[in-house]
């Protein structure tokens, strides 16, 4: 979840949208277990008959990144650009701002099994107690089972992240909120940002939390921004970005007890590129991030970094793809998906090597993604089951990937 999206690499996908989506199909009959659903549209998607005799290549003919069976890879679920995903015991949740749609897909039969439009949808949407929230107009408030919304309130700061952990919900606050934009000076450094910790029973914020330290040598144009928010078994994290010359970008424990944020370690750019990091994810404590550039710029290969938050230090593990996007652990590793190469590549978090060949899950970018105009761009990802339900961005759609025992 990544707010206030700062980095060069979001603001290329977003020129290369063109057009918008197609409105999904409309909704199959459905079995007893689920209510009726009122939605005037919504996607049909089932599961490929396995066929292993097929194979699907990424790359350029003569130079293949991975040949992967067709039999791994559900039929795409449409649902709208820039799709941002969720999941809890039952279902697989995803909000589109393009489609200004909430679709529920139940990943035991991967179908659709309900949908919400016209919502005004603007960011995220998270899980908290059985209740689905999302951000849009308001916050709103969603029966997961009955799909209606069930209680709304005014939006406290405007928000693209939300996090739900510890009865709370979790949102950076704008930073408007904290000095007007008629006292900032053009150039100038922006202020740390704040978490706010909302009760969403009292509809209010029950604490607002600085991140310090951002920007460790503020200088002139540097903008601080949170880019992911999530809670995790053990705290709420925070990935922080500082652009620069070089950029670096910070991860933070927000203890949810105490209501006080630690920067827990720092990673550095190199002298010829500003360090992209998309995505994190805590296993048993320890933050793993998603690092590199766009390949476009500087050619450096991205890779996998492991945090000691003993230590405050970090190792450079696993080399990845070229633009990694997003990344969770599922099935006992981790997986992170790359936007450039269209893969998902499964790492071994006991020693950060990569296993395997990385799984093609679209169409890849080009070598100089500049050039792109039609590629998928896998971002989101989360675990259910045996199943990987991953986002494609530019597409449009949700991505179901059978990955074994």
């Amino acid at each position: 979840m990544r707010n206030r999206i700062c980095f060069v690499v979001m603001i290329l996908v977003s020129m290369l949208v063109t057009s918008c989506g197609e409105s999904a199909d409309e909704a199959p009959e459905d079995s007893s277990r689920e209510p009726e659903v009122t939605a005037a549209e919504i996607p049909k998607t089932t599961m490929q008959e396995p066929a292993p005799e097929t194979t699907v290549t990424a790359g350029e003919p003569d130079e293949p990144v991975t040949t992967v069976p067709t039999s791994l890879i559900g039929e795409p679920i449409d649902v709208g650009m820039y799709p941002r995903v969720a999941t809890d015991d039952e279902y697989i949740w995803v909000a589109s701002a393009e489609s200004d749609t909430i679709v529920r897909i139940d990943p035991a039969i991967h179908k659709v099994t309900g949908a919400l439009q016209g919502l005004g949808i603007q960011g995220d949407i998270a899980v908290l107690d059985d209740q689905v929230w999302v951000i849009a107009d308001s916050w709103l408030e969603i029966d997961r089972e009955a799909m209606e919304i069930v209680d709304s309130m005014p939006a406290l700061t405007e928000a693209y992240d939300l996090a739900a952990g510890f009865g709370s919900l979790w949102v950076v606050s704008n930073y408007e909120d904290i000095v007007p934009a008629s006292s900032t000076i053009p150039g100038s450094v922006m202020p740390d940002p704040d978490i706010l910790r909302i009760d969403p029973q009292e509809g209010a914020a029950t604490a607002r939390i600085p991140i310090e330290g951002v920007c460790l040598t503020p200088g002139l144009g540097q903008t601080p921004a949170v880019i992911q928010l999530d809670a995790f078994d053990d705290a709420v994290w925070a990935l922080t970005f500082c652009d620069g010359d070089p950029g670096y970008v910070a991860a933070h424990r927000i203890d949810p007890y105490t209501n006080t944020a630690e920067r827990v370690a720092v990673v550095s750019g190199e002298d010829d590129g500003e360090i992209s990091v998309q995505a994190m994810t805590v296993v048993d404590g320890t933050p793993w991030l998603a690092a590199g550039y766009l390949a476009s710029e500087s050619g450096i290969p991205s890779w996998l970094v492991r945090i000691d938050t003993d230590t405050g230090t970090y190792e450079e593990l696993g080399e990845l793809g070229r633009w990694p996007r997003g990344i969770a652990y599922a099935n006992g590793f981790l997986w992170v998906t790359d936007c450039a190469d269209a893969t998902a590549t499964k790492v071994d978090p006991s020693t950060g090597d990569v296993v395997g060949e990385p799984i093609l899950i679209g169409t890849p970018a080009p070598e100089n993604v500049n050039e792109a105009e039609d590629f998928s761009c896998p971002g989101d990802i989360v675990g259910h089951g045996n199943t990987l339900w991953v986002s494609a961005i530019i597409d449009g759609t949700v991505i179901p990937v059978n990955v074994g025992n």
